[in-house]
């Protein structure tokens, strides 16, 4: 953790792979503020996932964070995250966050210049931001920086108590008979070595989810980098159910879907990557993976009570499979670009 001395704020930067509880205890103080603004009627994550979160980090990825004190109190941050693949080693990707009773006092600012620097001294040159509909403020600081809205997903959640099971249970039992040529395969631990190498491969069918206006390149997963992945989720304590796709005849894999929970959060589970291959699409193996996928978790998370998840609004397909199990539009988040030289411009400003 290094100090910094600004505008009578004390800064300090830590790198969250590594960073130690009080650090993680300071960040939670206003990821807590954050979640109460967001999501009143909500509890706000429990610490143990939040900390997990950073701590499980695999090695492609890295997150740094300056918090801003006033008599040692922690009142803003912005964290800043690296993709370390090499896919898109042009982006910096940053997310603030002030507390209500301190905003307009010129914080974010002050804050983005050290993100500027670690981009600038990583050789990055896109800026790349985040704001969340319920909490209007950082769209509106996005737009005064001069960003541009890239990219807005929808998030939706599920509601397991009242859900009505005939459809999940039609399309799981459709399933065999529209799409005869394959099989499902659920996986509830680690990704056995005999799928390794071609779920990577299928990996990329996730470049074609809609990325609108973003400046971005394609994104891409080795053998070693998904094992890593497992093994980060082990130390972290989530659990997840992993569904595939295979296509009988041939063997290849022809789609995934994926869902995840963290323990410290037992009505909670999260909807991650659905993706159908593009040579074996036409056979309804979406619905069949994402049914097939939440009756699994019927009986492995009985207490969960809702699935979450994002999707671009301008991702029909996908959109339209989940309006029909009755996922509802909860919130919206915005991803807004611009290049990082306009950011130091932005910031140079207050000088």
């Amino acid at each position: 953790m290094r100090p910094m001395n600004s505008g009578g704020w004390t800064i300090e930067s830590a790198d969250l792979r590594n960073a130690s509880d009080e650090v993680f205890a300071a960040l939670y103080v206003l990821e807590e503020a954050f979640q109460v603004e967001a999501k009143p009627d909500e509890p706000p994550t429990p610490f143990e996932a939040f900390r997990a979160q950073y701590r499980s980090m695999p090695s492609y990825r890295e997150s740094r964070a300056w918090i801003a004190y006033e008599g040692g109190e922690p009142i803003a941050t912005v964290t800043a995250d690296f993709d370390r693949t090499g896919d898109n080693d042009h982006v910096i990707e940053a997310f603030a966050t002030v507390l209500p009773a301190h905003r307009k006092r010129g914080l974010a600012r002050t804050l983005l210049a050290p993100v500027v620097e670690a981009g600038e001294t990583d050789g990055r040159t896109l800026f790349m931001g985040y704001s969340y509909s319920p909490v209007p403020s950082g769209a509106a600081f996005l737009q005064r920086l001069g960003a541009e809205e890239g990219l807005v997903e929808r998030e939706s959640e599920l509601d397991l108590v009242g859900l009505d099971r005939a459809l999940i249970d039609q399309w799981v039992a459709e399933g065999p008979k529209r799409a005869a040529a394959y099989e499902l395969v659920v996986i509830e631990d680690d990704l056995p070595e005999e799928y390794l190498e071609a779920f990577a491969a299928l990996y990329a069918v996730s470049n074609s989810a809609p990325r609108d206006a973003l400046d971005i390149a394609d994104t891409h997963r080795t053998p070693e980098q998904i094992r890593e992945k497992d093994t980060k989720r082990h130390e972290s304590g989530s659990e997840r159910i992993l569904c595939l796709a295979r296509h009988r005849a041939s063997g290849d894999l022809a789609g995934w879907t994926e869902l995840g929970r963290h323990p410290s959060e037992p009505e909670k589970v999260q909807q991650f990557w659905t993706a159908v291959h593009p040579d074996h699409r036409g056979s309804a193996l979406g619905k069949w993976l994402k049914a097939t996928t939440i009756v699994r978790s019927f009986e492995r998370w009985p207490e969960a009570k809702k699935i979450v998840t994002e999707n671009a609004y301008s991702n029909d397909a996908m959109l339209g499979i989940n309006n029909q199990l009755g996922f509802a539009e909860t919130a919206a988040w915005s991803v807004w670009q611009m290049p990082l030289a306009e950011v130091r411009r932005f910031v140079a400003e207050a000088d």
